[in-house]
């Protein structure tokens, strides 16, 4: 029950996040990378009828959703071609993967216009150690088992590898649910 209320809870302020940047009326393509069990994918296309939502992830959390896509793969590439969504958006999956660098690659890869990534990241190596423990706890709930790895990315890295693929960072805004002088890294929207 406790894990049913807390999943509803970061579904809709994932959901309202994200949503915040499709137009009401869009008509795009969406890759949800690393969907797990598609809650922001469902919802997603309930708020955007007119969007068209697929939702890829190693684990097939066996969610039967009549109005989004899911496709299973094997965490190496994107089964999709190049440039095949105009929108992939990536909430808090990438620090999870074996690496960060290659998989967010990959999403620029299949991407026609834009990428909506949400990563943990650290302000300084002393939080390194939080930010871990904080990931496991947000995970450790979760129906299926979630690779924890702590691939987390520092925002020079970040602006690195949008450099690295010639992208043009819009905008960063803070979205952590912790307070600021909390030891646990700050979420970012890129």
């Amino acid at each position: 029950m406790l894990t049913n209320l807390l999943q509803k809870r970061n579904t809709g302020r994932k959901v309202d996040l994200i949503t915040s940047y499709f137009p009401s009326q869009s008509k795009q393509s969406v890759l949800d990378f690393g969907c797990g069990d598609l809650s922001m994918a469902i919802a997603l296309k309930d708020k955007f009828r007119s969007l068209s939502v697929t939702g890829i992830d190693i684990v097939d959390f066996g969610i039967n959703a009549t109005n989004v896509k899911f496709r299973k793969y094997d965490g190496k590439k994107i089964p999709f071609p190049n440039k095949s969504f105009d929108t992939v958006i990536s909430y808090h999956v990438l620090h999870h993967t074996p690496d960060p660098n290659y998989f967010f690659d990959e999403c620029v890869r299949v991407a026609k216009k834009r990428i909506l990534l949400v990563e943990p990241v650290p302000r300084s190596p002393v939080e390194l150690p939080f930010m871990r423990i904080v990931d496991w706890m947000f995970n450790a709930w979760k129906s299926h088992s979630i690779n924890t790895p702590f691939n987390f990315l520092s925002e020079r890295e970040w602006r690195q590898l949008f450099s690295k693929n010639k992208l043009k960072l819009v905008s960063r805004k803070d979205v952590e649910l912790l307070p600021v002088f909390s030891p646990t890294g700050r979420s970012y929207l890129f």
